[in-house]
């Protein structure tokens, strides 16, 4: 909770916050690529048109405001609201068993086997992946705290809803530089201010 007290607190060149930021970024962009996977294992591949854009609800990329009103206005705030109530489960969990790593094998356990209730049903490679993207969350959110599963959360969710395209003459393209230029703002933003804690991104990862 440090470095999302200190966020609040508006304390935005504090290094550890850069770190948070920048762990986030890494992450989400590791769970977008697996949740394209996922996608991609049950389309059968990436010669199917539909396997991007069908990630992608259409209101978000319809025009500035809906960017705005999208990002700032839900998408941000429902991860902040997930990842805190995900910590809160964590810790009742934790309380009742008194053992991290139980408590640990029952949150993925738990999150995995949503994907289970699909009704279109998932494949076991599908269910493989998405356990793997479960651990990368979970793993970020008890190793550095509730910002950087935020921005982790988040950034999956920007990859996923714009990097559809970089052909600059389709109508959302607009929509598009605009989801990959805040992701890589944020991502930039918080490789600068994290090189200053404990003299550098190496040993921020050490003294986590």
């Amino acid at each position: 909770m440090i470095g999302w007290s200190r966020l609040l607190d508006g304390r935005f060149d504090d290094p550890l916050v850069g770190r948070d930021l920048l762990f986030g970024c890494a992450a989400g962009v590791c769970v977008a690529g697996l949740t394209l996977a996922q996608k991609v294992a049950g389309l059968g591949g990436l010669s199917r048109p539909s396997v991007l854009l069908g990630l992608s609800p259409l209101q978000s990329l319809s025009g500035p405001a809906a960017f705005i009103s999208g990002e700032l206005g839900r998408s941000l705030p429902t991860a902040a609201a997930s990842s805190l109530g995900i910590l809160l489960v964590y810790a009742l969990i934790l309380a009742a068993v008194r053992r991290r790593w139980v408590a640990a094998a029952i949150m993925v356990t738990f999150f995995s086997m949503i994907d289970l209730i699909n009704p279109l049903g998932f494949s076991p490679l599908q269910l493989a992946i998405g356990v793997v993207g479960t651990i990368v969350m979970f793993s970020v959110l008890v190793r550095f705290g509730v910002l950087a599963a935020a921005v982790a959360t988040w950034t999956q969710q920007v990859l996923v809803v714009y990097l559809v395209t970089l052909d600059l003459s389709i109508w959302y393209a607009p929509n598009v530089m605009m989801g990959l230029a805040l992701f890589l703002t944020v991502a930039c933003y918080g490789f600068y201010r994290s090189v200053d804690w404990k003299g550098g991104v190496t040993e921020a990862w050490l003294e986590s």
